[in-house]
């Protein structure tokens, strides 16, 4: 023992060294920092060590070597917690009015020593305030102070380190009844003669000591299943004081009422099983229920021989894995969340509540946003139940709980206690509803002032653990990212809506200048068209034919806007398919038969389908045409249908060009026209790539899809829709 508080101390003493010259840094600072701002003012070094003394655990003061060693700054909290007083109690008193009388003598030499040579490191007892003794480390440490001489001093306490050492002793007594009562097993070769026992202790003791200092549980048992032993772990999960105290007891002594029977018999029988088999069980996860606390165990159970080979007990470790278990579900449970998502935001955020609600055991869970609504801020409140209710300012924040998130304007975790005996008890819905007791939660920030928060709700005060900060931090980032994006979608929103009633406007505007144009074209070429030579009937011919051109673009850009904005309502009726893709291919026979291509048919003879039929003639006449303009002189076109799945399914194919893998991502969005100029390819490249566009909008809006396929440039491509099919 002598060697084990040697070695703590010399460790020890090299961290003080460094907390020592961090302090010495701090005050130096602030003097600097003093002496140079325009605002100096006197420090303070209580003040100024505040900060920095909040987290240390041990006892800290600051001791006057010119006034008998008293107090002249001690860390507080510290100090009340451990021993009872406060700064009222010691500031302006001698150190050794509160030291045991045989320590007296001993701690001056410290002191003094520490004064002179700058560092001093012994053991002493100090009083509390209730007049018991407490063991403490002493670490005197000297410094300079605008020119006075100070002593700073760290108490470590060392009261459980003296208990540890007392129960030792008290262990080592009864060593040698314990070596007499274990049976001869290989692993420690118990049964040698008597000149070997001290050799024997020492082994002992260093095996001991190794079964005390990892965390697993560790205990042995007879082939009866009798306890031989355990290490102090088990020794505390079983109830027991001293390791020592479990021999000779079975599970039963210890588990009875704590495990239910069911629990109990499967253990004593995986353990019997080991015992006359012989054959060792590694990582057995195994959930036991003590004290009303689910716990996961990795369990190996090793059978042990003797030296003659025979099975003469079972040793077993436990590992508890309840942590790790809690992140696998914390995991999987995300994951599942995530595996669900959807565009829709809000059902997002609905399932990540659930899922939170689920991982902590809450009776609810709370989300509330902070939002804009005709000029006033409102709060929209979403519980794990899915309810929806909508709050304003005033109301919010006078009756609810959850004003107390927004008020403290952090995003720190925030717990209340005792909700019930507050104003909120009576005032505040969703209290009254789940019968709340206590809450903790979590401000979400945004870039702007609209923050929304998450609030999670229990009967009974929480506590408020490691895993549930990890649950509830995972799940406010999941969540701040589903806001974010919900920000994004609305913006896009914005602009879409703008830019499709830009385009309506100038669509507008174009279309009454171009009918004039086409009117005074027609009216030069039928009534004038006497009195005009040959090239200005060629001129306006051209006219004619820019201007229906311009007026298709102007259908379309407009047909594309009121496809954004949801104004178009198919007007369905009950149609045949086939007869509506046969009069699109008479329609363009003329142009196909103009470039030498053939139109193939290969479709069922009746197709009736519930339709709009001037929209999806749009859809079959905008393929075709395609199809015509995209393939070469020459080419074969084929129109197919197919019955799939309650779905009608027609494909346009053609041998023509051919789409890339980097052009299809180009197809199907608005202006998404591929150009083709320059290429050395024979076809017509007119259109406004708005044709594919409004094609996807009407066939969607019909319940169906569509998609292109092609192996690449020159080698065709086909393009198909579905339709829902309706009984005849």
């Amino acid at each position: 023992m002598t060697q084990f508080y040697k070695n703590f101390y010399k460790n020890n003493v090299t961290f003080y060294t460094r907390f020592y010259n961090f302090i010495n840094f701090t005050i130096n600072f602030h003097k600097w920092r003093a002496e140079n701002s325009m605002f100096s003012k006197e420090i303070e070094i209580h003040e100024t060590l505040k900060i920095i003394f909040e987290n240390i655990n041990d006892l800290i003061c600051i001791l006057d070597p010119n006034n008998d060693f008293e107090f002249q700054f001690i860390n507080e909290t510290v100090y009340q917690y451990i021993l009872g007083y406060s700064s009222k109690d010691l500031i302006g008193h001698s150190i050794f009015n509160y030291l045991h009388p045989e320590d007296i003598r001993k701690t001056k030499k410290i002191l003094k020593k520490g004064t002179k040579i700058g560092n001093a490191v012994d053991e002493l007892r100090f009083k509390t305030k209730r007049g018991k003794f407490l063991w403490f480390e002493i670490n005197a440490k000297k410094y300079n102070d605008n020119n006075h001489n100070k002593t700073i001093l760290i108490l470590k306490n060392l009261s459980k380190l003296k208990s540890y050492e007392h129960k030792l002793k008290k262990s080592e007594e009864n060593h040698k009844s314990l070596v007499n009562s274990i049976p001869e097993i290989r692993f420690w070769k118990l049964f040698y003669p008597k000149k070997y026992e001290e050799a024997l202790k020492m082994s002992y003791d260093m095996l001991q000591m190794v079964m005390d200092n990892i965390p697993e549980n560790i205990f042995w048992k007879d082939t009866n299943l009798v306890y031989l032993g355990c290490n102090n772990n088990h020794a505390k999960m079983v109830g027991a004081e001293y390791p020592e105290n479990v021999i000779g007891k079975t599970d039963k002594d210890f588990f009875l009422g704590n495990l239910g029977n069911n629990q109990i018999e499967d253990l004593i029988n995986r353990e019997k099983q080991v015992v006359e088999s012989g054959i060792a069980e590694f990582h057995v996860e195994t959930p036991l229920v003590l004290n009303e606390n689910n716990i996961w165990f990795d369990v190996n159970r090793i059978p042990l021989y003797s030296s003659q080979g025979k099975i003469v007990g079972i040793l077993i470790t436990y590992d508890d894995i309840s942590e790790k278990k809690m992140y696998e579900k914390l995991i999987y449970e995300l994951n599942v969340s995530f595996l669900k998502f959807t565009t829709e935001i809000q059902n997002n955020i609905e399932m990540l509540i659930e899922t939170c609600s689920n991982l902590l055991s809450a009776n609810a869970v709370l989300f509330c946003r902070k939002f804009e609504k005709e000029g006033k801020t409102h709060f929209q409140v979403i519980s794990s139940d899915k309810e929806i209710f909508d709050y304003n300012s005033e109301e919010f924040e006078k009756n609810f709980i959850l004003s107390e998130l927004f008020s403290e304007k952090h995003d720190s975790i925030q717990h209340i206690f005792n909700i019930d005996e507050t104003m909120y008890g009576k005032t505040d819905h969703f209290i009254k509803k789940y019968n709340v007791k206590g809450c903790f939660g979590r401000l979400i920030k945004s870039q702007n002032e609209f923050n929304s928060s998450i609030c999670v709700l229990f009967q009974k005060n929480p506590v408020l653990s490691h895993q549930n900060k990890l649950v509830l931090t995972l799940i406010c980032d999941a969540i701040e990212i589903e806001l974010k994006r919900w920000q994004v979608h609305q913006d896009l929103e914005e602009q879409n809506i703008f830019k499709s009633e830009l385009l309506t406007r100038t669509s507008h505007e174009l279309k009454t200048p171009l009918i004039s144009i086409k009117g005074f074209t027609d009216l030069l070429l039928t009534v004038h068209n006497s009195k005009l030579d040959t090239d200005v009937i060629s001129i306006l011919e051209d006219i004619k034919k820019g201007s229906n051109r311009l007026e298709r673009i102007i259908k379309a850009l407009l047909d594309g806007s009121r496809l954004d904005q949801d104004k178009i309502i198919l007007n369905r009726t009950t149609e045949d398919l086939s007869f509506l893709i046969k009069y699109v291919v008479k329609e363009l026979q003329g142009l196909s038969e103009l470039r030498n291509q053939r139109v193939s048919l290969q479709i069922h003879e009746y197709l009736t389908a519930d339709i709009d039929k001037e929209r999806l003639y749009d859809v079959i006449s905008n393929l075709l045409l395609n199809s015509i303009k995209y393939s070469e002189p020459g080419g074969i076109i084929t129109i197919k249908s197919e019955i799939e799945d309650n779905f009608y399914i027609i494909s346009v194919k053609d041998s023509g060009i051919g789409i890339s893998q980097e052009e299809k991502s180009q197809l199907f969005k608005q202006f998404g026209k591929i150009e083709r100029y320059g290429k050395g390819w024979d076809v017509d490249t007119e259109g406004s790539g708005l044709g594919l566009y409004i094609s996807k909008k009407i066939v969607n809006l019909h319940g169906g899809k569509i998609w292109v396929e092609s192996e690449g440039k020159n080698k065709g491509a086909t393009f198909s829709f579905s339709i829902p099919i309706i009984s005849e």
